[in-house]
């Protein structure tokens, strides 16, 4: 879901992810819930311009959902904005240190 917010007249735009609790927390999903309270601790802590930044997470003890406040990518994929980026990393570099 795309979210628009102005604060002092410059208007920025997040992506919200919205999460149902009650999924995260059923009997064959268990290992889901910990495994994401785990994933949402390690991306506040990153800061990367390759990573997508999490703002924020909202998550009422009332509302049966979760909700995470993130950084808004234009394009359509994950794959069209690095297409847009120079290249960070040499392709050949990359595949010659990962063998």
């Amino acid at each position: 879901m795309k979210v628009t917010e102005t604060i002092d007249g410059i208007e920025e735009t997040f992506a919200m992810k919205i999460m149902q609790k009650s999924k995260m927390r059923s009997r064959k999903q268990t290992n889901k819930y910990a495994t994401t309270f785990n994933e949402i601790d390690i991306m506040k802590k990153l800061h990367h311009p390759n990573i997508i930044h999490l703002h924020e997470i909202i998550d009422d003890q009332h509302d049966p959902n979760m909700y995470l406040l993130m950084q808004f990518l234009p394009k359509n994929s994950i794959q069209e904005f690095l297409d847009d980026i120079d290249n960070i990393v040499d392709e050949e570099l990359l595949w010659n240190w990962s063998r």
